[in-house]
């Protein structure tokens, strides 16, 4: 998933909105979208809410309402905070409302939540992955048949995890990447244990994942010195490594949209645009890559 990022279903034009939701440099949340049916394609906000010392948050279009917005924060105290927005008749935030959590489950860093297509109500339950205090991973499920959050559970390999991401795996189950204390990223299928990514170490921050109409994973991450992200692509068969931008950041955020620019093949791949959380808080960078020549733009700075 996105993470912190996401095209919706907002919008006059025939590209939707992007939207962007990130902790605001003096605290609380701050709600940035991406007007793409005004000329220039220019970015409105931000919006601030919600309470204060955020360290990570993740956001996505539900199918309640008129697709309205969810979003998990994670508190510097190691507390979870759930926010929505109804899009209908005038667009409000509500919340925070405390997500419960046993002792022994401290949350830190990037969240990442997703509607599945299980449930017993209406409406597909929402999942949760975000990294625990004391280790590993929790995962945590919303029945939205009763609005309820079930019991947390731990699972993943031995270390200290500072972002999740999750996407969709060919296996069925969601495939889940965490960026470690230990600079490499590990995935977690619920078929498979969990196992290292090949040659990512040098890695440090909140990664996010895509599984793509290419018919391979997308991984974009924070470099540690080299002060730009990281672009993995393959799966089980093989990954490739590539560097681009320049920043330094906190975690990154990937979609691929509906705008492109079609291949040598006469193929028209959506377009990766990606939003990175500068280190300074001022705000983000954007980037976009050109699916004819896959070329990652320069950094446009939102603030």
């Amino acid at each position: 998933m996105s993470n912190f990022f996401f095209q919706g279903s907002w919008g006059l034009g025939s590209h939707k909105n992007f939207e962007v939701v990130i902790p605001h440099r003096d605290g609380g949340l701050a709600h940035y979208w991406r007007d793409n049916a005004e000329p220039g394609c220019p970015w409105h906000g931000p919006i601030r809410f919600g309470r204060d010392d955020v360290q990570g948050v993740t956001v996505i279009e539900s199918d309640y309402g008129p697709g309205n917005f969810e979003l998990v924060a994670v508190r510097r105290d190691h507390k979870l905070d759930f926010y929505y927005r109804d899009n209908q008749p005038t667009p409000t935030w509500h919340g925070p409302f405390g997500i419960p959590l046993p002792r022994e489950f401290g949350a830190r860093g990037y969240p990442s939540l997703f509607q599945g297509t299980s449930g017993q109500g209406e409406h597909p339950d929402f999942s949760l992955v975000v990294p625990r205090t004391q280790g590993r991973l929790i995962s945590l499920r919303r029945n939205n048949a009763t609005l309820q959050w079930q019991a947390p559970t731990i699972f993943g390999r031995d270390a200290f995890a500072i972002g999740t991401s999750i996407a969709a795996s060919p296996l069925g189950g969601p495939t889940i990447a965490s960026c470690d204390m230990d600079d490499v990223i590990c995935l977690h299928d619920s078929k498979l244990p969990p196992s290292l990514l090949a040659g990512s170490g040098g890695v440090h921050g909140g990664p996010s994942m895509l599984r793509t109409d290419y018919d391979s994973y997308e991984i974009i991450v924070p470099a540690i010195e080299e002060g730009k992200l990281v672009h993995f692509y393959g799966s089980d068969t093989g990954w490739q490594r590539f560097s681009f931008g320049r920043g330094n950041y906190l975690a990154a955020s990937l979609i691929q949209s509906d705008y492109t620019s079609g291949d040598k093949d006469g193929n028209y791949h959506g377009n990766f645009e990606v939003v990175a959380l500068r280190y300074d808080r001022q705000g983000f960078d954007f980037y976009w890559r050109n699916s004819l020549t896959f070329e990652w733009s320069e950094p446009q700075h939102v603030f």
